[in-house]
This record gives structure tokens, C-alpha cells and sequence, in this order.
């Protein structure tokens, strides 16, 4: 499996804005996924997320939707609520998601669950674990993430009836 992409990232007024085009070859099937984040803020202590992505190729969701609040707490805490929508040709999901992020010192740690209800398949329930340290400024960092259960950001497809991730 290879997995890969490009972003371009600037800085509005209002907000960050990323371009990004991704490209994925698992199993001799090979796609490209383009996508568009957008990060507003709203408020002095509030801000958003944003995405749409769209594809052609059957390894992506052909539309990939998603929208998140992201509320500053005191004591360099935050918190976030949101959801993500992924359609693909003969399946959605819809993904209730949220974190809880600490900030002390050069380190940020950051918990988020995902949950996936399916009145067929029943509930699904992932969680993921960021943990990075900043360097010189926000933009660099070392960091490690970590996800247990079934990773809703993962795409599990069938092509001709075979599971392939």
C-alpha cells in the first residue's frame, strides 16, 4: 500500500485555507482524491474545520464531507465536536467524531473518538492519540499518533465482492 500527498496551505484574514490532492495505490488499484480544509475563525475562543474532498476513483469516497467546532478552554485545554460523511458508490458512513486536546509546554495531547452508527452493521467505535512536541514555532513538530479499534479515517472497500482493506 502506498499512500501519499501534496497541500498547499495560506493564511487568510479569516482562517487557514489547505489545498491538498491525494494519491493512494493499495492492491494494483490506484486513485486521487482531491480535497479542500478550511479552518475559520469564528470567534476570539472558537473556530471551525471544514473539508470536502472528491474523487472518480472507487480506493476514495467519491464525496468526503465534513465540519467540526473547536471551542479554546481555559487552562490550554480545548475541546471539539463535529461529524464527517463519506459517500461512496454503494455505501455511506456517517462519522460522529470529537476531541479533547491538552496543551503544556512544548507538547500537545489530544484524545478523539469516532463513532460510526449503522442500523445494519450496528455501532462501530474507534479512538485515536496525537501526541506531539513542538520545535521552533507551530508549524514544526515531532508527533505520533495512535489509533485502536476500526479507524473510520481508513477506507474499507469491496471490489467484486472481495475485501480489500
Amino acid at each position: 500500500m502506498f499512500y501519499g500527498a501534496v497541500e498547499y496551505k495560506k493564511q487568510t484574514k479569516w482562517g487557514v485555507i489547505l489545498q491538498r490532492i491525494n494519491f493512494n495505490r493499495c492492491f494494483n488499484i490506484k486513485g486521487v482524491q482531491a480535497e479542500v480544509d478550511a479552518y475559520p475563525k469564528i470567534y476570539k475562543s472558537l473556530s471551525g474545520y471544514f473539508n470536502y474532498g472528491f474523487s472518480t476513483s472507487e480506493i476514495f469516497p467519491k464525496h468526503r464531507v465534513g465540519a467540526e467546532m473547536v471551542k479554546e478552554l481555559h487552562n490550554a485545554m480545548e475541546a471539539s465536536l463535529g461529524f464527517r460523511h463519506l459517500s461512496f458508490v454503494a455505501d455511506q458512513a456517517i462519522i460522529l467524531t470529537g476531541s479533547f486536546g491538552l496543551y503544556s509546554g512544548n507538547y500537545y495531547v489530544s484524545i478523539r473518538p469516532f463513532v460510526v452508527p449503522d442500523g445494519v452493521k450496528g455501532l462501530g467505535v474507534s479512538d485515536s492519540l496525537l501526541v506531539r512536541r513542538y520545535l521552533k514555532d507551530g508549524n514544526n513538530y515531532l508527533g505520533m499518533n495512535l489509533g485502536k479499534g476500526f479507524d473510520t479515517e481508513m477506507n474499507q472497500f469491496i471490489v467484486d465482492k472481495e475485501l480489500l482493506t
